[in-house]
């Protein structure tokens, strides 16, 4: 079980050094929407973490090991982040953005599922 969770996280850290990595080009595109879009992303995987590394402390005689110092660092890296983003385009102009994405992602969503439910039609599967 300890071997499946640190796997576990071993794999959420590798995914949010690329959503960061994808933050940081945005950052230094003056891309703000991908970046603000990579950080959003990070939000709920940094919540993952944070259950798996209490998962593992729960295991007895469980030591923090490397793992437990890159989340720590990983946490701290999206403080930062955010805290860059919010200086650059303010508190609202964030919230404004996403909002915009979100709205992207709806109508996306939306076209993807109608055309799944036109198909059904067409092919009397419904």
């Amino acid at each position: 079980m300890r071997n499946t969770l640190e796997q576990r996280k071993a794999q959420g850290l590798d995914q949010l050094t690329r959503l960061y990595a994808h933050a940081l080009e945005g950052l230094i595109e003056n891309d703000f929407d991908q970046a603000l879009q990579a950080v959003d992303e990070a939000d709920p995987l940094i919540l993952q973490l944070s259950k798996l590394e209490s998962d593992l402390r729960a295991i007895p005689g469980e030591q923090p090991d490397g793992l437990s110092i890159k989340t720590r660092e990983v946490k701290g890296l999206h403080q930062q982040l955010t805290s860059l983003l919010e200086e650059q385009l303010g508190a609202v102009e964030i919230e404004r953005r996403r909002m915009k994405i979100a709205q992207r992602v709806v109508r996306g969503y939306r076209r993807n599922t109608q055309g799944q439910q036109k198909g059904r039609i067409l092919d009397g599967t419904c």
